[in-house]
């Protein structure tokens, strides 16, 4: 019996110490996960952004309640028209000219034509829309400083990929080690206690037969 609980203690111990070393290495997986998606959103690769952010969510652990974040959605529009203009004010008594822009927006016909909107932090106000595999796309990929800056870019995510679902199956090992030594301790305390069960049947029984002679004894009859 004694040694069951050792054979039970050392296996405790050895599944803690890889559980250790297997959640250290998952969440660095998914420390690199998370910090690509940050950095790519800080460069306006948001390309980059959404993949690596997939990447994380498969490693991480399903949140209880996730946050749910909601699409701006607006009527579409027919024109954007933005004219810069100068006009008169007085401040402090003095007459000035101040820059003012008109906004002139034309609606569209349907009402219920809508459209979903790219928001994009303020920092990034300035920066350029080019749209993955459109034709300006496709032409930057023919410029040699452009390629070499994607196939660097698809070779880190795919290291991070084969770096998460190497972590995935190492987990699924895991478990199924983890499933496979408590069927088989479990199986070995069921027949510990199968055999415990007929001692104290042997003994009842002995004690029985032992009661059964004394008493015949001190009838005589033995």
């Amino acid at each position: 019996m004694k040694k069951k609980y050792i054979y039970f203690a050392l296996i405790s111990v050895l599944f803690l110490t890889s559980c250790a070393v297997y959640t250290e290495k998952r969440s660095q997986a998914l420390s690199r996960a998370v910090a690509a998606t940050a950095d790519s959103i800080e460069a306006a690769r948001f390309d980059l952004a959404s993949k690596y952010s997939k990447e994380a969510e498969k490693i991480a652990y399903p949140p209880k309640e996730r946050i749910i974040v909601r699409p701006i959605i607006t009527k579409n529009t027919k024109s954007l028209e933005i004219k810069n203009t100068k006009s008169d004010a007085t401040l402090n008594g003095k007459k000035t000219n101040l820059n003012t822009s008109i906004v002139k927006i034309t609606a569209s016909n349907n009402d219920e034509e809508t459209v979903l909107r790219l928001v994009v932090p303020e920092n990034l106000k300035h920066a350029k829309l080019l749209i993955e595999n459109s034709d300006e796309w496709l032409e930057l990929l023919k410029t040699k400083s452009f390629a070499e800056q994607l196939a660097k870019d698809n070779k880190n995510l795919k290291d991070l990929v084969d770096e998460v679902n190497a972590e995935l199956l190492k987990q699924q090992e895991i478990n199924s080690q983890l499933i496979k030594d408590l069927n088989k301790l479990q199986k070995e305390v069921i027949e510990k206690r199968l055999h415990i069960l007929k001692l104290y049947i042997a003994i009842a029984i002995l004690i029985a037969v032992i009661g059964g002679a004394t008493y015949l004894r001190i009838k005589g009859i033995l």
